[in-house]
């Protein structure tokens, strides 16, 4: 299996692995590398394995417990592993994915477990399928096989593509492989017809139109004349996008599909913010009105920033639009801020909460941590603009020699603008006349400076 393999290279590597470095040695699309990897760190914390992500040079593996991510290698060479709980939900998946009945036998092989295990497990799986509107159709001498209405189906593999469900993503992968050009082409038919569409409503359209192209092709779907209205920019994107694809797949979409595409589209596009609804007009004054306390709090300088306010105020007016809508969308970095940016995570939560009381609204912990981003990217703006500010930075060291110089050169990297200078321990008077704004020391100063001291 490929991602045993990835790991393999991670564990024989002591230096950074690129995308690029997968997609040639696998011969895959640049996208299916980037799901291998997304699965891998949304489960790396139970099994023991981290990445660290460095721009411009790839992925890095550090073992955070050998025995947890031995077992899973083992588990990974073996066949595909999932947790007793997991498991159920994920033989519905490998039934969605079939063309036909599947036997017992084939669902116990692919799970590595005994048939007893699996037999076990089916209450579960029909059970969970109910809950989807599907149906179990079991068949003597043949196995199982997955009945479903075509809408409930559609709306079940979005929500795995999303979750990042590796039976879905993989059997709708190696039907989409690439889908880029098609993203591309849909963005600048939007810029054309002056329509706007965020990035998480645009991921939603462009699942959903993976999944179409999947079931279009796994069906056979036969194609029907769709009578577009040329006066309606939707349906005139709709019919653009018909159009290409099923040019490039080679596949034949219903009247039904094309509906269930315009629906889709009418739902996540949106127009001018003036325009959403009612409560736009007090929305503005209230995250103002947070943004000055939580400022006055945390000592921060939110207020200042008018592209954070404005970004903050076009996605709070979407979200609550959606959220009395009753469409919320998943957020696969929610934990993952939760655990990097704890504080602006708190800040979001207060956000959310100020949100449900005035305008009515439950928002979920995934569109929490879609503004969590916001107060996080904020913050990371004012960090540079700190970094940017210290114009003369000193380092003091016993003799302001090697030591010193290779501090300094690591100092530069961090402050490019910077005037960086190096003192020995006896040069506190020079260090004056230099007047620094920062100061790093490997040793505390005689001398007292009212400059910012960094002592290690």
């Amino acid at each position: 299996m490929r991602m045993y393999l990835i790991m393999k290279d991670f564990i024989n590597s002591n230096i950074y692995l690129s995308l690029d470095y997968f997609v040639q040695k696998y011969d895959v699309s640049k996208r299916t590398i980037q799901n291998d990897l997304s699965y891998l760190m949304r489960i790396s914390p139970r099994k023991g394995f981290t990445f660290h992500n460095k721009r411009g040079s790839g992925y890095l593996l550090e073992i955070t417990n050998e025995e947890l991510f031995k077992d899973f290698m083992e588990s990974l060479n073996e066949g595909i592993y999932f947790q007793v709980k997991e498991r159920p939900a994920q033989i519905l998946a490998y039934l969605a994915i079939q063309t036909g009945y599947i036997s017992m036998d084939n669902i116990a092989d692919t799970f590595q477990v005994s048939k007893t295990v699996i037999k076990h497990d089916m209450n579960d799986v029909e059970n969970l399928a109910k809950s989807y509107h599907f149906e179990l159709e079991r068949k003597t001498h043949y196995g199982i096989l997955l009945r479903y209405e075509l809408t409930s189906f559609k709306k079940y593999l979005v929500e795995e593509y999303l979750n990042q469900n590796v039976f879905i993503q993989t059997a709708v992968n190696d039907v989409i492989e690439e889908f880029n050009d098609i993203e591309q082409k849909l963005i600048r038919q939007l810029n054309k017809e002056g329509l706007k569409i965020n990035y998480n409503e645009l991921l939603n359209v462009i699942e959903y139109l993976k999944i179409v192209i999947y079931i279009a092709h796994r069906q056979d779907e036969q194609k029907e004349e769709f009578i577009f209205d040329k006066n309606n920019e939707i349906h005139r994107i709709v019919e653009f996008l018909v159009g290409i694809l099923e040019k490039k797949y080679a596949i034949g979409l219903s009247k039904k599909s094309i509906e269930e595409i315009l629906k889709v589209l009418q739902k996540n596009i949106k127009r001018e913010i003036g325009s959403i609804s009612s409560f736009t007009n007090y929305l503005k004054e209230d995250i103002e009105e947070f943004i000055k306390q939580i400022d006055e709090k945390y000592d921060t300088k939110f207020l200042e920033d008018e592209d954070f306010k404005k970004m903050l105020l076009t996605h709070v007016s979407l979200l609550i639009d959606r959220l009395h809508n009753k469409i919320s969308y998943q957020n696969p970095l929610a934990n993952e801020l939760n655990i990097t940016y704890p504080m602006m995570f708190n800040i979001a939560l207060q956000f959310c909460s100020m949100l449900h009381e005035k305008y009515n609204v439950e928002v979920t912990f995934d569109e929490i941590g879609f503004v969590a981003m916001h107060f996080a990217s904020h913050m990371e703006k004012e960090k540079q603009g700190k970094l940017l500010s210290y114009n003369r930075i000193g380092i003091v060291c016993s003799s302001g020699g090697g030591s010193a110089y290779m501090i300094k050169i690591q100092i530069e990297s961090l402050f490019p603008q910077a005037e960086v200078q190096t003192f020995s321990f006896l040069q506190q008077d020079e260090l004056k006349t230099f007047q620094p704004d920062l100061i790093f020391t490997i040793m505390p100063l005689s001398q007292e400076i009212k400059t910012p001291i960094i002592s290690s």
